[in-house]
């Protein structure tokens, strides 16, 4: 077993431990939001959708079915959001991937964006990406970028000089 496996081993049974209530699991929500309501009935799957940072890597694991799983190496950065349409997308040091959750796929890939430290998808289709004195701006530096690469908007926040991620 690999070092990434062994990772991967080690928070599905994390994940086994918890408390059904606690566990997030894909779905378009409900009265609870995200992920659905309160705990989850037998024989409902448990899916995780991971990404490890320090080894580059995304991977699917599916609690009971270890054959539906997979990990795939992915540029850096840090972000991982469902976006629908059976994708996920990260944030890249550049820009952002979409990919799919069938296999971990690129599907979509916007790289225009050097120095990119965090990227969000809103429910508008904008993407935000955030930098510090990027963009032509000075601090941290929020972009709203179109599907096409388009910069729709930016805002400075000049009294700051670190960001990790934007919600």
């Amino acid at each position: 077993m690999t070092a990434a496996e062994k990772t991967i081993a080690a928070l599905a049974m994390a994940a086994l431990l918890t408390p059904a209530a606690a566990c997030m699991s894909f779905g378009s929500g409900g009265a609870g939001g995200a992920g659905g309501g309160g705990g989850a009935g037998p024989g409902t799957p448990h899916k995780l959708l991971l990404r490890d940072e320090a080894q580059s890597m995304v991977s699917y694991v599916e609690i009971g079915n270890p054959a539906a799983g997979w990990h795939v190496t992915v540029p850096s950065g840090r972000d991982l959001q469902l976006v629908g349409n059976g994708r996920f997308m990260i944030g890249t040091d550049d820009g952002w991937e979409e990919r799919s959750l069938a296999d971990g796929s690129v599907v979509v890939q916007q790289n225009a964006f050097p120095g990119t430290q965090s990227a969000h998808r809103l429910r508008s289709g904008l993407t935000v990406l955030a930098g510090v004195d990027w963009q032509g701006g000075t601090g941290v530096v929020l972009a709203e970028v179109d599907a096409t690469g388009a910069v729709a908007g930016t805002i400075d926040f000049p009294a700051f000089s670190f960001v990790r991620l934007v919600r």
